[in-house]
């Protein structure tokens, strides 16, 4: 077999689905080479798919012999990226919180400064509304002049 390829046996859905687990890694024996992936087929574990050295032959040529079942480095695996995937979203509610904290500041900041203005413009929006008013009165008697005249 080629490097990164996997030995998946029969039609065992169990065999397929470790086999599409595990298609990510790449696990290396004692020897210099890439494991490969094998199903078992003996009644205590019927197709479960484990990593065997890639020299075995027989149990005469065992190679460096190592194995390893595949089902339990699968769990290690994708473990070991659900803590990455973990580590990488607590870092980031870290940022958003800080990102939140630095805009609630920021607004406890501007808000008496924008608070003060609406206050400023309420009381020019007051004193243009008395004008125009008094200007109103001024026009309503000169009105009532007229008509009367």
């Amino acid at each position: 077999m080629k490097k990164g390829e996997t030995k998946k046996g029969g039609d065992s859905s169990r065999a397929n689905f470790m086999a599409d687990l595990v298609e990510e890694e790449e696990v290396y024996c004692g020897c210099p080479f890439e494991a490969v992936m094998r199903i078992s087929r003996t009644s205590r574990n019927p197709n479960r798919a484990f990593w065997a050295c890639s020299q075995y032959r027989s149990k005469a040529e065992p190679g460096c012999g190592f194995f390893d079942w595949c089902d339990v480095r699968a769990v290690q695996f994708k473990e070991q990226r659900l803590r990455n995937v973990i580590a990488r979203l607590q870092s980031k509610v870290c940022s958003l919180e800080k990102e939140n904290d630095r805009l609630v500041q920021l607004l406890a900041v501007s808000r008496p400064t924008s608070a003060a203005a609406c206050d400023q413009f309420m009381n020019v929006d007051n004193r243009e509304i008395e004008v125009v008013k008094q200007r109103l009165t001024q026009v309503e008697r000169q009105l009532s002049r007229v008509w009367i005249n």
